[in-house]
């Protein structure tokens, strides 16, 4: 059984429509949003999922980082007359592939934190939750995995009385991530999986465990699944063959990373950067690194302590060498697609800074000039930055976003994009170059 999410339809019967099919050789979605963002290597293109403003939202507190867990259910029955309870061993196996469908192309990486930082990530590890996504795979499940589950429903749609023990010890390489343990059933292999036919209950439960893995919702992403797949399936404890035995499982977890999906941007949002500039990614020497991170307990000059969700700055090799904008040597202004009334610009009220390091190797801040275009336009601009490519190079520079530290991060509540990409345009000094990324939590 497999739990597949539907593509919308593409169309190019409007004007756009079919300027956009002769420029890239294909249609739109049909629905009113910006044009998509031009591809890199480095940046799979990837949908920009936009929502009307909502009203002037209080500043929450923060959320929980760890993945929800099912609550506790009562202990099983015994087994129905004449069916015997006994014991196999089996395997959850979570593969992540990428836009080809293969793993070598996924970004997701459960040997690093990066992947599923859902609380931002840091380059201070003593600020992250888990050392790897691996190991908060292992805290979850073995917990979940384990809890006692009563699967003899009123309905009596399905009628296995089935425990799980022994899932402690979780095993990982870059996009693998495996579980054995042991089953209890009186009804296995063939008996279970028709069982479960006839009530998706039972799969829905062992799909949803590890689909909390990603912290996604039902309308955005982890940074490192975006067109890609997780699929679940039980294999055999000594070997990679699908399990038919004990508990055969294979299904696609529903996360909503595909490029097709349901668009609400209004003929009222401007695009972004609303200007006329060359916007394609690697226009010029600088670049955006997709992963925001986040740093805690900070100081700033007045004494107040804040977190900054900082957004680096990398150098990258231009597309175009012969281009004008090939030759930009210096950055000194950036621009966010941020909600841009009075309750949103609010929530800046920390400022915007650059955090680089000095000769020492020690990181300092720098205040920047925070100002806004024409209402309606959203866009947050930054300046002062007085980068060259040799700060980049050597100092690390990033823009960081100030926040009390109980408030929620910048990427949940500021940006059109309502997945919490922050949209950043590069410019140069003439404005006729402003290469634009995208960036995000996690």
């Amino acid at each position: 059984m497999a739990l597949l999410l539907c593509a919308s339809s593409a169309s190019a019967g409007s004007a756009y429509g079919r300027r956009f099919k002769s420029r890239f050789g294909f249609a739109p979605p049909p629905t009113k949003r910006p044009p998509p963002r031009r591809v890199s290597p480095e940046y799979p293109e990837i949908p920009r999922l936009p929502q009307l403003p909502p009203p002037p939202p209080p500043r929450p507190p923060k959320r929980p980082a760890t993945p929800s867990r099912p609550p506790a259910r009562p202990p099983i029955a015994p087994a129905a007359p004449g069916r015997a309870l006994e014991t196999c061993e089996t395997c959850f196996i979570l593969d992540i592939t990428g836009p080809d469908n293969t793993s070598s192309s996924a970004t997701w990486n459960w040997l690093s934190y990066k992947s599923c930082a859902y609380e931002g990530w840091s380059a201070n590890t003593a600020d992250n939750m888990y050392a790897t996504c691996c190991a908060l795979a292992q805290d979850s499940l073995a917990a979940s995995l384990t809890m006692p589950f009563d699967y003899d429903s009123p309905d009596r749609l399905f009628t296995a009385n089935i425990t799980l023990a022994g899932f402690d010890t979780v095993r990982c390489s870059r996009t693998t991530l495996r579980v054995c343990g042991n089953v209890t059933s009186d009804l296995l292999g063939a008996d279970l999986w028709a069982a479960a036919q006839k009530s998706n209950r039972w799969l829905m439960d062992q799909v949803l465990t590890f689909h909390g893995l990603f912290g996604n919702t039902d309308d955005s992403c982890p940074m490192g699944m975006w067109n890609s797949t997780a699929r679940l399936t039980t294999a055999m404890p000594n070997s990679d063959k699908p399990d038919t035995t004990c508990m055969p499982i294979d299904a696609t977890l529903p996360l909503y990373c595909g490029l097709d999906k349901d668009w609400n941007l209004g003929n009222d949002i401007p695009d972004f950067p609303n200007s006329d500039c060359v916007e394609e990614m690697g226009a010029t020497p600088f670049a955006v690194d997709p992963y925001m991170e986040v740093v805690k307990d900070v100081d700033l000059a007045d004494g107040t302590k804040v977190s900054l969700d900082c957004i680096h700055i990398n150098v990258t090799a231009p597309k175009d060498e012969s281009s004008s904008c090939a030759a930009v040597s210096t950055l000194d202004k950036v621009s966010f697609w941020m909600w841009d009334d009075d309750a949103n610009k609010m929530m800046f009220d920390r400022g915007v800074w650059l955090r680089i390091k000095n000769a020492a190797g020690e990181y300092e801040l720098k205040p920047l000039t925070v100002t806004w275009g024409p209402t309606g336009d959203n866009a947050m601009f930054a300046s002062g930055l007085g980068l060259s490519l040799d700060d980049v190079d050597t100092r690390a520079p990033m823009v960081c976003f100030a926040r009390d530290p109980d408030a929620w991060g910048v990427w949940e509540t500021q940006p059109v994009d309502g997945t919490g990409f922050i949209w950043t345009a590069l410019y140069d000094a003439s404005e006729k170059c402003c290469p634009t990324y995208y960036a995000n939590r996690f």
